[in-house]
């Protein structure tokens, strides 16, 4: 390669770094990572050596950083030079077309157009069966229909929750409970049906004696792996791979309400919009629990 070319090939590579992607995300993923600190307080009579973990945060991060780029840019650049030699003189009217398509799209999300993304649900594979149970003595505040729903959306929706993230809308609900007087649902079965992939049963109930435990439990049964996880048995969740064994994880030991509320503060606290645990999914949800409702009718 003579020199001229490679100085070429450098010139691009520095640019792209100011991609108008880059350019936005760059200053603010290295002014997070670098101005991380150590737990220990900083003191005006610290010696030189304090330095030294932030000169190795910046080294690692930049490394990092580059190793992504490095790992992202060189095959996108050998795919599009393999795509140039073969498109020839029709390249330039290529990128018109596509330049063309990426500023109507533009256009169309100033007035107002927002693109969805339909995210890649788990692989179910056909016909799988999965469960998920949860269940306890009442709470007598929660009772209160007016107030708590009952316990199909104060109990049985974190369940609705978790299928409706795993798997998406199913294509037929059904469903069958039992009214408790003054109290609304109080015991609850539903069947999600989904075309070509899982069948999901859920059981929310808190209609017991007062001695009853709480529990809460799931398995499933998945391309790969099975799942369980039941509060009566342990806290842990049990992963059973195809090809044999079992795999006990490692889990936070947070409350999960907790952890999506620090979540939740988080997002308010960095001035972002979150990415799960969104309004969108929680009305999806609820939208699920007043379909099984219509369906006990």
């Amino acid at each position: 390669m003579d020199g001229a070319r490679l100085a070429y090939g450098f010139a691009l590579g520095m640019l792209a770094t100011v991609n108008p992607c880059g350019f936005a995300l760059l200053p603010a993923y290295l002014s997070y990572y670098l101005g991380l600190t150590d737990d220990a307080p900083s003191r005006s009579n610290d010696t030189d050596d304090t330095n030294a973990p932030g000169v190795a945060r910046a080294l690692s991060v930049s490394a990092a950083m580059t190793l992504g780029f490095l790992a992202v840019f060189t095959p996108i650049g050998l795919l599009w030079q393999g795509v140039a030699t073969s498109a020839g003189g029709a390249l330039p009217w290529i990128t018109i077309v596509l330049g063309v398509v990426v500023f109507a799209v533009g256009i169309a999300m100033l007035r107002g157009y927002e693109p969805v993304v339909r995210l890649p649900k788990l692989a179910v594979g056909k016909g799988g069966l999965q469960h998920l149970q949860r269940g306890g003595r009442v709470i007598r505040h929660a009772a209160d229909n007016p107030r708590g729903g009952g316990a199909l959306v104060d109990l049985h929706i974190h369940d609705v929750d978790f299928v409706n993230y795993c798997f998406g809308k199913p294509d037929k609900i059904e469903a069958a409970g039992v009214n408790l007087p003054g109290e609304g649902v109080g015991d609850i079965l539903a069947l999600y049906t989904y075309q070509g992939g899982p069948v999901v049963t859920l059981h929310g109930a808190w209609n017991y004696m007062p001695k009853f435990p709480f529990r809460m439990a799931f398995n499933m049964s998945l391309e790969n792996a099975s799942f369980e996880f039941n509060s009566m048995v342990d806290m842990n969740l049990h992963v059973y791979p195809k090809e044999g064994g079992e795999l006990v994880p490692e889990l936070e030991s947070a409350d999960g309400y907790l952890l999506e509320e620090k979540y939740f503060l988080e997002c308010i606290d960095k001035g972002v919009k979150p990415s799960i645990v969104t309004p969108e999914a929680a009305l999806e949800s609820v939208v699920l629990a007043e379909q099984e409702l219509a369906a006990m009718a």
